[in-house]
């Protein structure tokens, strides 16, 4: 499992501890106190999470992918 802050790479996509991630990779999000699966999604200009209900571009996010 990797664990941490998801943080925009230079090439635009986001990666947790250098593991990047592209459209369709789903992670937990940690809102809390609770795990929240999302997705990402890119809308054309860039990359966002997004669940039911719930979509937005990350500043700053604890996260974890298995």
């Amino acid at each position: 499992m990797i664990e941490g802050y998801l943080t925009k790479q230079k090439n635009g996509r986001y990666a947790i501890n250098g593991a990047e991630f592209t459209s369709g990779d789903c992670l937990e999000v940690k809102i809390v106190p609770y795990w929240v699966t999302m997705r990402i999604e890119h809308d054309g200009h860039d990359y966002y999470l997004l669940n039911d209900g719930l979509a937005f571009y990350p500043k700053k996010v604890y996260a974890r992918y298995d």
